[in-house]
């Protein structure tokens, strides 16, 4: 999910996004071969100051919308 926009999709930043105290920059993905991906847009939400994603929104072509909201990050868990 953290690098899947280096190969497979174009990616565009929008607007800035306020959720709560928390400054979020929000980044639109966009499939580069539309016709064999099953997801039509990807939005990831990314926390300003932790860099970091705290949320992604997943568009499928079949009209589902998926929300993913990670609560807590711990990098290099073992």
């Amino acid at each position: 999910l953290f690098t899947i926009y280096e190969k497979n999709f174009f990616y565009k930043l929008l607007a800035d996004e306020k959720a709560g105290i928390k400054q979020l920059k929000k980044i639109e993905l966009v499939p580069q071969k539309v016709k064999e991906s099953q997801y039509k847009k990807v939005f990831l939400f990314v926390d300003e100051a932790a860099n970091q994603i705290v949320k992604a929104v997943i568009e499928s072509k079949d009209g589902v919308t998926y929300t993913w909201e990670i609560k807590e990050f711990k990098a290099n868990a073992q």
